[in-house]
């Protein structure tokens, strides 16, 4: 394998597990998960 594909896998490991680790911390402190800010004026349903 070459070196590059060795550290791109282990740039995706990291990622993931950062990922992870990010949305088991996610609502600890306050119980509320952060579904992102939303405006519905500049993105409506319809």
């Amino acid at each position: 394998m070459l070196d590059v594909e060795t550290k791109l896998g282990d740039a995706v490991k990291h990622f993931w597990r950062v990922r992870a680790q990010q949305h088991k911390r996610q609502g600890s402190k306050t119980g509320v998960k952060d579904a992102g800010k939303r405006e519905p004026e500049k993105y409506p349903s319809g």
